[in-house]
Formats: structure tokens, sequence, C-alpha cells
């Protein structure tokens, strides 16, 4: 669906332009997704243990609920955090990256690392 205005117009269309493209109409919203659906589903646990309280049958699934809840959100926030590290220790902070087009302007290291680069080849 988002292909075809390329398609219409005869645009060039590059590898990098369809990794933006999947990143911000499908990558995102999935992750997105998911982190809500790992908050419903500990907030489900958290009524379910509440509700449950002098059944210690309903406590013990809404606290299993409350507990994989938890690891769900744990895993996806330390994802998140890792990405971030991973990104600023290759020079890239949150004013090169604009999320809404699926733009990231790398820095030119070149002059850091003393490396030539040939455009000629």
């Amino acid at each position: 669906m988002f292909f075809f205005p390329l398609i219409a117009f005869a645009e060039d269309f590059t590898v990098l332009d369809l990794m933006k493209r999947l990143n911000k109409f499908l990558i995102n919203p999935i992750l997105t997704l998911v982190f809500i659906l790992a908050m419903l589903y500990f907030l489900y646990g958290v009524f379910k243990y509440i509700k449950g309280g002098g059944n210690p049958k309903d406590r013990e699934t809404g606290g299993t609920h409350i507990m994989y809840g938890l690891i769900g959100m744990t895993i996806m926030f330390g994802v998140y955090v890792i990405m971030n590290i991973l990104l600023r220790t290759v020079g890239i902070d949150e004013t090169q990256i604009n999320p809404e087009t699926g733009v990231v302007n790398v820095p030119d290291l070149s002059q850091e690392f003393n490396v030539q680069i040939d455009s000629n080849q």
C-alpha cells in the first residue's frame, strides 16, 4: 500500500527506502502494540489479584500475570536502553533521528578516525 506512490510516479526506490518504510509502518507499530499488550496483561493481573482476595487460586493466577507482564515490559525497556547505548556509542543522538520519516543522519567519522574516503571507486 505504501509502495504504490513510488510505482505510480516511477521514483527511484532503494533498499534504504524500503528499510525506512518497514521501520516506520511495520516495526515501530508492532513494538508499540506489544508493549501495550504487556502493560494490559500486567494490569489484568493486578485486577485479578485484588479481586480474588479470598480465593488463593485467583490470587496465584493474578500474581503470575503480574510477573509475566513485568518481565515482558522489562525486556522491551531493556532493548530500548541497549539500542540507545549503541546509538550513542557510535555518535548518534536524538537530534539526528527522525522517527516519523525514518531518517537517521549518521555523523561523518572519517575525520575522527583519520580515514581517507576515495570517491573515484
